[in-house]
């Protein structure tokens, strides 16, 4: 058959498809087929699938008869076919592949049994010239007495040696059918309660009750001794090491056809998914809670293999944390004719070592044994003097299960330390609690939790994660040694060790503990020292991850929340939102230049108000010179920023204050020099109204501008050498002032006073003048009479002082009239009083910047003449100024308004062509007045002392015509606005 397509022979593909061969006569000679002419001329090749492979495991060709036509159901048959050989095919492979594998599990089964056999024998002639040799010095020990408890406990374990290898010798027998049993008429009643009886001793030390229940049985029991012997220990022993408290029952029956032996416990129980694998060798419960995790796992084992050897059964019944009840059944009739040996066996020597090592065992796993090496003394290996800790000897906590164990390390340590000794994991954490040890050496294998268990305990305890462990084991496997490392031993010890290496491996290990802690306290006190600096010198302390994504620590004292664990949402618990986006950049700078963090910004406080920081954080770099993580710093600027705020508030008042007093003396000034005659009058009256805003501004500073009293603006504007006080009366009810209001009173009460000295009643002797006032409906009524004054002339036009008054009374809201009468006149004044003016808003005030128009601005009168400009200001003096400007330039005056309210009825009542807003009116802010402008779309300019911040929100680009001014600006300015479309203007200078 050829592998590749020709013209002869078969062609098998490389994949799974079938294949039509439809040219058999031209692939085949003719010679082949002339002597059968119903040859099939067609044939199909079917791959048949391997069970575990992808390539076929044969071929299928079968040939079409060519008396059918090859049709669905012929495709159908021919798939069967194959299906059904390959199923066949694949049947044979397999149990092929099986029986192979029993062989190779048999074999390795006898090897390890041959093995164990070997291993056995070799172990039992040390042990035996062990025990001769030990057994010889225990009989001559009387001229060694010291020398005696230590024999004891080498003969005692070197029992228990024998009994293991005793007990493997004959598992290893018995699964080789080699084991010769021995039946032999037995009274099992008395032998079964001797063998119980051994354990009475232990049992009540133990604090169990023991039962025994053995009535004379009707007739002998044909058993092996040996192995009814062994049967009986291993299960009371099991019994005793896994009950803690309770009673143990030993019975035996007659069950017809049967005899039956229970023992019952009241002990921990067994899982019920461990029931199934309860009598496989070598199989543990995991995590039983026992006397000792001692054991080699084989004990019902080889129970179950001995039970066999008498024909019987053994069985168990249990429930977790209740009890387990073990059954072995015995066939009843003589066995000896019938089985007098098992297979093809050989002649067996006795291994039997009696109850004693049972027995002897079992009170080792009993905690308050007392121990028969009490007065043995300590073991001295070699010289040797460990260091001492501050003139006291360290101490060392042991943990092992074993009784023989522990009394050897007490020997071996208690010479050089002090010992704390336990049995148990639970033992050992309840010591830790009392008195931290500065070592630990530990078993592996233990009841309650083990040592692996104890040292995560002890790893994840702030208080003993630093002691060092050395952990003593059996199990010298790298994986147990592994295992042991990964959970935090410090070292491991494999058993046996020598006492040397014990003692050298402990001080070792204590004065890297030593040293550890030398170390530790050296960066703790570095440390305290360090934070002691921070302390004093910060506010805040903090700890950041490299890219300010984690918070890992911030302590506040006080003026912040405390951060102790790690956070990733200190951005929103610190920072105000609207402070975030410029700080992250900040940040974001720092990272990428590996460059120190500096900035004053607000934090939340821990009462939830805001302060001010200066935060400083330095980045701490690896040894690859990237960022491990930030330190940084803080300092509490709360103060010193309000003390700023308040300082650039202060200024900014005073910068107003000042402006508007310039802009009032550039007033007094325009005015009077339009009202002078000459240079002598002018001098005269400008130094006059000087003086008395001077006297007016000193009587507020007294006040801390607070106010001032109608009664002391009296005294101070009219009995300061202008009127003589006898002349003068005053009568009225307490009225106080504010500052503006104050102000505006002094200067109406000035000119006032100035024109009764030049005209009026006071320039002659005999005239006086009278003031009384009163107060009704939230307003003053101010009465200034004059009388026995010259006969008055009327002018031909208000003067200065008279449209002065007139100006401060109405512009306020008020009004004032002048009435004649024969013997003189009377001012009857009337001004709105507030009952609060709120304080102003205007924070982070800097020094305003001056604004002026456009250089190439148009002129003035050509632009300004019929046009109605409404005049905001609270000030009268510039208020009656900038009304006076705009009206030699014809333009009608609208105004002034000196308050919010007065301003919003003449901006609705009103078609206006612009308007000069003043940014502030005695506190109260202009936001609405702006607003109302904007919707009817009349353009105005903001006249100002103070800076462009003071504009209200919304209005910031607006135009600022700031205070002082000259004629010349204010002009210019309000040509730029009655230029533009009515809409708000918005230019700069």
């Amino acid at each position: 058959m050829a592998l590749k397509d020709s013209s002869a022979g078969w062609y098998f593909g490389a994949d799974l498809k079938p294949m039509l061969v439809d040219d058999l006569g031209r692939r085949f000679p003719p010679s082949a087929s002339k002597n059968h002419p119903n040859l099939p001329h067609t044939a199909a090749v079917l791959p048949l699938p391997a069970a575990n492979a992808r390539d076929a495991a044969g071929f299928l060709v079968v040939g079409i008869n060519p008396r059918l036509k090859l049709d669905e159901h012929y495709h159908d048959f021919l798939h069967l076919m194959r299906a059904q050989i390959a199923s066949a095919i694949a049947n044979a492979q397999s149990y092929e592949d099986e029986r192979k594998r029993s062989e190779a599990l048999a074999e390795i089964d006898r090897a390890k049994t041959v093995f164990f056999s070997n291993v056995s024998h070799e172990f039992r002639t040390p042990i035996t010239l062990m025990l001769g040799h030990i057994e010889d010095l225990l009989a001559r020990s009387g001229e060694r007495p010291d020398d005696y408890d230590r024999l004891l406990i080498a003969h005692r374990n070197s029992l228990r040696l024998l009994k293991l290898v005793n007990m493997l010798l004959e598992f290893s027998r018995i699964e080789a059918g080699r084991l010769q049993a021995r039946f032999e008429p037995t009274n099992l009643a008395t032998t079964t309660a001797e063998l119980a009886s051994a354990f009475r001793s232990a049992m009540e030390m133990a604090g169990l009750n023991l039962t025994v229940d053995t009535p004379p049985l009707p007739e002998p029991a044909y058993v092996d001794r040996e192995m009814w012997e062994k049967i009986v220990l291993n299960l009371l022993s099991n019994a005793l090491k896994f009950t803690l408290r309770g009673d143990v029952a030993v019975k035996l029956a007659d069950d017809g056809d049967n005899f039956v032996l229970t023992v019952r416990d009241t002990g921990i129980g067994i899982p019920a998914n461990e029931m199934p694998r309860l009598f496989e060798r070598f199989h543990r419960v995991e995590g039983a809670r026992g006397r000792s995790q001692e054991g080699s796992g084989i004990g019902l084992a080889f129970v179950q293999e001995l039970v066999k050897l008498h024909g019987g059964t053994v069985s168990a019944e249990s429930r977790l944390d209740e009890g387990t009840t073990i059954s072995v059944a015995i066939p009843k009739g003589s066995r000896a004719p019938a089985q007098r040996r098992n297979g093809n066996g050989e002649d067996r020597s006795s291994t039997t070592v009696g109850a004693a090592p049972f027995v002897e065992e079992a009170l080792r796993w009993l905690p308050d044994h007392p121990s028969s090496d009490a007065g043995l003394p300590e073991v001295d290996p070699a010289p040797h003097s460990p260091e001492k800790r501050n003139g006291s000897r360290r101490t060392l906590l042991v943990v092992d299960d074993n009784a023989d164990m522990r009394d050897y390390l007490r020997r071996l340590l208690s010479a050089q330390y002090d010992l704390k000794i336990v049995g148990n994991g639970e033992e050992a954490l309840a010591a830790v609690g009392s008195q931290k040890p500065d070592l630990i050496l530990t078993d592996i294998m233990m009841p309650g939790f083990d040592g692996i268990e104890l040292l995560r305990r002890l790893r994840t305890d702030a208080r003993t994660n630093t002691v060092p462990v050395i952990v003593l084991s059996a199990r010298a496997g790298e994986e147990s040694r592994i295992e042991g490392m990964q959970a935090g031993a410090d070292d491991y010890l494999i058993k046996p060790f020598s006492a040397r290496e014990l003692l050298a491996r402990i001080e070792a290990h204590l004065k890297m503990s030593q040293y550890r802690m030398e170390a530790a306290e050296t960066l703790r006190a570095s440390e305290e020292r360090f934070r002691a600096l921070v302390t004093a010198s910060s506010d805040i302390v903090y700890r950041m991850g490299p890219d300010w994504h984690e918070m890992r620590f911030l302590q506040g004292k006080d003026f912040v929340a405390d951060t102790d664990e790690p956070s990733d949402s200190w951005l929103e618990t610190y920072i105000p939102p609207e402070d975030q986006t410029l700080m992250l950049a900040r940040i974001g700078d720092a990272i990428d230049n590996k460059a120190a963090f500096e900035m004053e910004h607000r934090v939340i406080r821990r009462d939830g108000g805001l302060g001010w920081t200066h935060s400083r954080a330095i980045p701490m770099l690896d040894s690859n010179g990237d960022i491990a993580e930030w330190f940084g710093a803080a300092r509490d600027i709360t103060d010193r920023k309000r003390a700023e705020e308040t300082r650039k508030r202060l200024l900014s008042e005073l910068s107003h204050r000042v402006k508007n007093m310039l802009a009032s003396v550039q007033a007094i000034a325009q005015h009077t020099l339009r009202s002078a005659k000459n240079p002598a009058d002018f001098a005269a009256s400008f130094s006059g109204r000087l003086q008395s805003m001077s006297r007016m501004h000193s009587l507020l500073t007294r006040t801390a501008w607070e106010g001032a009293d109608l009664g002391d603006i009296i005294r101070d504007q009219l009995l300061w050498g202008t009127a003589d006080a006898r002349r003068v009366t005053t009568s009225g009810p307490p009225v106080r002032f504010d500052a503006q209001t104050a102000t505006h009173v002094a200067m109406v009460l000035h000119e006032l006073g100035t024109n009764a000295v030049k005209h009026g009643a006071l320039s002659l002797r005999d005239g006086t003048v009278s003031i009384d006032w009163s107060v009704s409906d939230n307003a003053l009524c101010l009465n200034w009479t004059e009388q026995g004054g010259p006969p008055l002339k009327m002018p031909l036009g208000p003067g200065f002082g008279t449209s002065l008054i007139e100006k401060v009374a109405t512009g306020g809201g008020g009004s004032a009239r002048l009435t004649t009468e024969a013997d003189g006149m009377r001012w009857e004044v009337r001004l709105p009083l507030e009952a609060h003016v709120p304080p102003s808003t205007l924070s982070d005030l800097e020094e305003p910047v001056r604004e002026a128009p456009a250089a190439n601005a148009p002129a003035a009168s050509t632009k300004l003449k019929g046009k109605r400009i409404l005049v905001v200001e609270d000030e009268a003096l510039i208020a009656f100024e900038i009304a006076a400007i705009l009206e030699d330039e014809d333009a009608e005056v609208a105004g002034p308004a000196a308050t919010p309210g007065d301003a919003l009825r003449l901006i609705d009542e009103m078609a206006l062509d612009a308007a000069l807003l003043d940014a502030n009116l005695r506190g109260q802010p202009v936001d609405a007045i702006a607003a109302a402008l904007a919707d009817k779309k009349v353009p105005f300019v903001f006249v100002s002392g103070y800076g462009r911040e003071a504009l209200p929100p919304g209005f910031a680009d607006t135009a600022l015509l700031a205070k002082p001014f000259n004629p010349r600006q204010l002009l210019e300015a309000a040509a730029l606005l009655v230029g533009e479309p009515k809409s708000i203007l918005r230019f700069r200078h």
